[in-house]
């Protein structure tokens, strides 16, 4: 589960996580006082779960009191400082209105245990169901199940669990299956009478219906400092990395985290996200991953000593190696570097994971090995954990392994190395370098104490202002003594922006966002380091401008039919910054620059336009420094006047009935439909004839009447929506 916290969540007898305040009715009645505060013998347990995807709520944390009259598990919250051994009985005096432990004292020779186990495990497995529509899970299932997880622990102890068998199981159905961890696990040890769950190593593992619904995939008791015990498990979604995690938890490992960078010198813990461990994640249809190296050395497993290189990181004694480390799943050969921290004791383990082989099929070997995640600051984070050289640091007091990553390009974070690649500690205390790799190795360079060769840099950054809407960009170097390579990481008014790698010359530009708020914004540029340059880092001004207001206009001369029509746009904001000026109607868009010389731009609308009015809509699109604008103008286009000519004429003449062709031509092509008359003084001399299309242009053949004495004059009559009607007289004329 990824918690939004910047601190590692702390875990063992510190922990304040418990949030359920514990009242005289969570306790027996032969408990309840009237002062407030009850006094419980019983032994202390802590619980932890497993959730399916990381970034889920679901996680359990909680500290209890096991009753030892009553088998009760009473949720409390312990004493800061609280120091008690697993192995120790304890009388506690508890406020009930909070679940605190006012005062803790040890009842002597009550319980003893040894800090580690040894010898066989036996496991006692219980499905569990009901008759209101929660059916236990088949028992061979459940069985199936956890013997393939406890084949897995027989597998990597080593020799410290030399069998892991099934001692009883049963299937029961009660009046409800879908009970909390504590009601289930109190009911399910009465079915097993005779069997001690709180010492030596056994363990009761109670499977609940696929039906029920629980925030958790399984959960289980942890014991406190000791390892390789038994205790009890809840498994609400059987599978082989969720049920051999929580025999992790029996045998007293904590989680798996995996450690990002936040901002410059934080860092944020990102629980569950060590994947590369069995105590990370669970993910359905993988394998477990072998035990780390760290895990091993936690249980004191055969091994960890022979096939670890160990150093010690002494700042005043600088030192570097070079070791082969063979795949951490191999029992022969160096498989881990163990480095630790004379000044601090942090331990830090270094290991090759191939992904190949016993891990083939772990989550981490998968095509795409990837993760995403969301940390306190709300900055996303995606993860890649390619298989590789991994380094982590194990918390021995917490029982907690964290693995430590590498900033990628911004948002990436690869939690292992590759040919050619460094880790450096923040601190320089120890530096990492992978020289090569192949299937089964990987030759590692490590450098412990003040990391030699380390040279100082100077970082630089400058933004130069821009109007508000476009993008600044800032121009990063870093400068030492020789070209300097690695990554920046920019900041924006104090939030993380964006990682970058910079280029052979040790310089890098950042687009920025261009949504930023006019006025003035911090600009931030940390060079991260690497394995031979310091960290250095250097902070700018950039002003956003607020965009000059613009108003547009525009006008549209009126024009016939044929002619195209210019609309002129006039922005006077536009002067000394041009732009783009566009006219839409409908479907159609033209677009014209505008000068900067005059802020004016002219754009011709079509020539075949059907006559009419348009509302044309105007636009200036603006520039990085004047703001766009808008208008609207009509735009009229009207019929054009056609030409009507006889273009032949025959028998003409007085009381003679001519033969006249007549052509009615317009702009364009063949919009002239209509009739057509002849007239002699006003008087018809012929009847109306219809135009026919004949090419570009409408005719019509026809005889007059017989003919008077004068001008013989044609009367057009337009029947179409382009061109108007006309009378024209001829050249000819009757005498």
């Amino acid at each position: 589960m990824h918690h939004s916290s910047t601190h590692r969540h702390l875990r063992g007898w510190a922990a304040t996580a418990v949030t359920v305040a514990l009242t005289t009715a969570g306790l027996s009645t032969a408990q309840a006082a009237d002062d407030g505060i009850e006094t419980v013998e019983g032994h202390v347990v802590r619980v932890l779960s497993e959730v399916l995807v990381p970034d889920t709520a679901g996680e359990v944390e909680e500290t209890f009191i096991v009753d030892s009259a009553t088998d009760e598990m009473i949720p409390v919250t312990l004493p800061d400082g609280a120091d008690v051994d697993s192995s120790a009985t304890v009388l506690a005096d508890i406020d009930t209105a909070t679940g605190t432990v006012v005062d803790l004292e040890t009842v002597p020779q009550a319980r003893v245990l040894e800090s580690q186990g040894t010898g066989a495990h036996t496991a006692y497995v219980l499905a569990v169901g009901d008759d209101v529509g929660n059916p236990a899970v088949a028992l061979d299932d459940a069985i199936a199940d956890l013997t393939d997880a406890a084949d897995y622990w027989v597998a990597q102890s080593r020799g410290a669990i030399p069998s892991f068998g099934i001692g009883a199981s049963a299937t029961v159905t009660w009046t409800s299956a879908c009970l909390s961890y504590t009601r289930l696990w109190t009911e399910a040890k009465a079915q097993f009478p005779g069997i001690d769950f709180d010492l030596g190593t056994n363990h009761l593992v109670v499977y609940t219906p696929a039906t029920c619904s629980y925030s958790y995939a399984g959960v289980a008791t942890v014991p406190y400092g000791d390892t390789l015990w038994g205790g009890l498990i809840h498994i609400a979604e059987p599978g082989i990395t969720v049920t051999a995690h929580e025999l992790g938890h029996n045998m007293g490992l904590g989680h798996a985290n995996l450690q990002v960078d936040v901002a410059p010198g934080e860092t944020e813990v990102l629980e569950y996200y060590g994947v590369f461990s069995l105590q990370g994640a669970a993910f359905d249809g993988y394998d477990a991953p072998t035990l780390d190296a760290a895990w091993r050395d936690y249980l004191e497993l055969d091994g960890h000593i022979s096939q670890t290189r160990a150093a010690t990181i002494d700042r005043d004694l600088p030192d570097s190696f070079s070791v082969t480390l063979s795949d951490v799943s191999l029992t022969s050969g160096t498989t881990a570097v163990k480095l630790t921290d004379a000044l601090t004791g942090e331990e830090t383990f270094i290991e090759y994971r191939s992904g190949v082989g016993a891990d083939a099929d772990a989550f981490y070997a998968d095509e795409y090995p990837y993760l995403g995640a969301v940390d306190g600051l709300d900055q996303t984070h995606y993860l890649d954990y390619t298989p590789g050289v991994v380094i982590s640091q194990l918390d021995r007091d917490l029982g907690e392994l964290t693995f430590l990553t590498n900033e990628a390009e911004d948002p990436w974070d690869t939690a292992s190395l590759l040919a050619s690649e460094t880790y450096t500690h923040p601190d320089g205390s120890f530096a990492v370098t992978v020289t090569s790799l192949d299937a089964s190795t990987a030759v590692v360079s490590v450098q412990v104490g003040e990391v030699a060769g380390v040279s100082a840099t100077t970082t630089t950054v400058s933004v130069p202002a821009v109007y508000q809407g476009t993008a600044p960009k800032a121009s990063i170097t870093v400068a030492a003594d020789t070209t300097v390579s690695g990554k920046v990481a920019v900041y924006v008014d104090g939030a993380k922006y964006r990682t970058v790698a910079l280029d052979t010359t040790g310089g890098a530009s950042v687009a920025l966002s261009s949504s930023l708020a006019v006025g003035s914004h911090t600009v931030r540029a940390v060079y991260v380091g690497s394995a031979a340059f310091g960290v250095s880092e250097s902070t700018s001004t950039v002003k956003v401008k607020a965009k000059i207001a613009s108003t547009t206009s525009a006008t549209a001369s009126t024009r016939v039919f044929g002619k195209a029509i210019p609309v002129v746009v006039s922005v006077p904001a536009a002067k000394g910054h041009g732009g783009k000026a566009t006219v839409t109607f409908g479907s159609g868009r033209w677009t014209a620059s505008v000068s900067p010389s005059t802020g004016k731009a002219t754009l011709w609308m079509p020539k075949n336009w059907k006559p009419g009015t348009r509302t044309l809509t105007v636009t200036y699109a603006g520039t990085a420094a004047v703001k766009a604008s808008t208008t609207t103008v009509k735009a009229v286009t009207k019929k054009a006047t056609p030409s009507v000519k006889i273009t032949s004429a025959g028998n003409i003449g007085l009381g003679k009935r001519a033969t006249l062709k007549v052509a009615v031509t317009g702009p364009l092509t063949a919009n002239e439909a209509g009739t057509l008359r002849a007239y002699v003084n006003g008087k018809a001399v012929s009847s109306t004839v219809t135009l026919t299309r004949s090419g570009s242009s409408y005719v019509a053949s026809f005889k007059t009447y017989q003919l008077p004495k004068g001008q013989i004059t044609l009367k057009y009559v337009s029947k179409n929506a382009f061109v108007t009607s006309r009378t024209v007289g001829t050249k000819y004329v009757v005498r």
